[in-house]
């Protein structure tokens, strides 16, 4: 299964024209330029925190929870990219994408994890990196690891398990390690900090506005609900030109 998820990453990052050496920097607009919407919001889930949803049997979404650090939603996208590109014929996933990726009860989501690892961190970007940006190769020190992960864009526990997988890393040092606050380290090195925060971001598709004006217009919502709706993306909808709805019960 690691062989498969390994070879589906390479070839994700041939599509996507990324040198296998480089990271991934704009890991979002990299999924929808595979041709899957992006959909990101604070919804501060309990649970699952990332979703691929397929509308009408064709589009297909990748949901984020935007209330969890940059480094979750960056691994949860490139596990979500996996469920499209190997199992989209089950059309949905919910998931809670694992960090560092564990033997779950779901080969499904085993695979997926593997995927996202091995695409955001491939063993020949590490080795690369390690090679040629004043790392050290033999035994990089916590700071090369913070500098890495940085680079790569993946959450501090996600590079860990990588670099131990990779045998750069001893078990005492991934266990040692993990216990470390990595924003807390960050800002003793002078290192940004956003990775491992939450971003709150707002990004759903262009239609989504136009869609609920369209649902206010034709009587099929209340003007509550539309107001509501368009407030969760920062729209206000006492700004919209809009056409007086039908008289229709709440029905949404």
């Amino acid at each position: 299964m690691v062989q498969r998820a390994s070879s589906l990453a390479f070839q994700a990052r041939q599509q996507l024209g990324v040198s296998p050496q480089l990271p991934i920097s704009d890991l979002f607009k990299a999924i929808q330029l595979s041709g899957i919407g992006v959909i990101r919001y604070p919804f501060r889930f309990s649970g699952k925190t990332s979703a691929l949803l397929c509308r009408h049997r064709e589009d297909f979404f990748v949901v984020l929870d935007s209330a969890r650090t940059l480094g979750h939603q960056r691994f949860s996208a490139a596990h979500e990219l996996s469920h499209y590109l190997a199992h989209r014929d089950r059309l949905y996933f919910t998931c809670d994408p694992s960090e560092p990726p564990s033997n779950g009860d779901s080969a499904f989501e085993d695979f997926a994890d593997k995927f996202a690892i091995e695409f955001l961190m491939p063993k020949v970007a590490v080795d690369w990196w390690l090679d040629n940006r004043a790392l050290t190769p033999e035994a990089p020190s916590l700071h090369d690891v913070l500098r890495l992960e940085q680079a790569f864009g993946v959450s501090h526990k996600a590079a860990l398990f990588q670099l131990k997988a990779l045998s750069v890393l001893s078990t005492g040092q991934f266990e040692e390690w993990t216990k470390e606050s990595p924003v807390q380290l960050a800002k003793r090195w002078g290192l940004p900090t956003e990775l491992y925060e939450p971003d709150q971001a707002l990004q759903v598709p262009d239609e989504y506005g136009a869609l609920w004006v369209d649902a206010y217009e034709s009587g099929r919502v209340t003007y509550q609900k539309l107001a509501a709706a368009l407030l969760r993306i920062g729209m206000r909808a006492e700004t919209l030109d809009l056409k007086h709805p039908a008289k229709v019960g709440d029905v949404i």
